[in-house]
């Protein structure tokens, strides 16, 4: 599979544009119709119950899943895929493409037989071509910045998960993307660590990074993200500023969501 870049003549407001994303995995449709934006420097919160399309969105914006059908358009570019798999370009532009989207899991995907400083500093050497002292400065720095300044030597199985899940997040940051994806980032912790986590992310959106959350944390989706999206069945069923789909839904699906999720905790 290969991925390329066609310039868009006109400026684009949106930062990130999906139109009509679709994909399936056999006969399940798990993404029908998806339409929406995400302007420079907002958070979009994006919820639903579990098998909703949430996380396979996530994916199929820097192709970790390949959509059958639609355009995904970045920073005014389309991005141009073959969804059957031949190879347009070469592999640099898929590269290319993932250096402009970081993306966070919720098992961390640390590597376990190399450092924090290793884990960091690895891809921004090999794929943007950064010399390895500045790539270690800016590791020092990333990891001062999310509270873990003394564990530039350590590995990962001597960190908490909620540290883990931290220096993951310097690990996409290191590569200075331009839009960052959270993929139910705090689900895989321990409720007491759940918080060191969700402070880096509303420190980042504070700072002005433009960020796509899947999230069961409400209140964290209240608070920072500037607008939400609702997926019910693969498709989005409701969107609109954060304050309302969460204050006063008009989806009855949302309604029982948002009550089963606020009864839960």
């Amino acid at each position: 599979m290969g991925v390329a870049t066609s310039n868009v003549q006109e400026q684009d407001a949106d930062l990130l544009r999906l139109t009509s994303l679709r994909k399936s995995f056999g006969d399940a449709i798990v993404l029908d119709n998806i339409n929406l934006s995400v302007a420079q420097s907002e958070v979009l919160a994006v919820i639903g119950p579990s098998g909703s399309g949430k996380s396979t969105l996530l994916r199929s914006i820097n192709l970790l899943e390949v959509p059958d059908e639609g355009t995904i358009h970045l920073a005014g570019e389309e991005i141009q895929y073959s969804a059957s798999g031949s190879a347009w370009r070469s592999a640099r532009d898929l590269a290319k493409l993932r250096t402009s989207v970081g993306m966070v899991f919720q098992n961390f995907n640390l590597w376990p037989h190399r450092t924090v400083l290793e884990n960091i500093t690895e891809a921004p050497i090999r794929v943007r071509g950064i010399s390895p002292t500045i790539a270690r400065e800016r590791a020092a720095e990333l990891l001062n910045m999310i509270g873990l300044p003394d564990k530039l030597q350590e590995y990962p199985r001597r960190l908490s998960g909620g540290q883990q899940q931290r220096v993951a997040i310097a690990r996409a940051l290191a590569m200075e993307p331009m839009l960052m994806l959270f993929d139910e980032v705090t689900s895989a912790l321990d409720p007491e660590l759940v918080g060191e986590v969700l402070d880096i992310m509303s420190r980042l959106a504070e700072s002005g990074m433009t960020m796509i959350v899947v999230t069961h944390e409400m209140g964290f989706a209240r608070h920072v993200s500037n607008r939400t999206a609702f997926l019910y069945n693969g498709r989005i069923e409701e969107y609109g500023a954060s304050s309302d789909v969460l204050g006063n839904p008009e989806s009855a699906h949302t309604r029982q969501f948002l009550n089963r999720v606020l009864h839960h905790r």
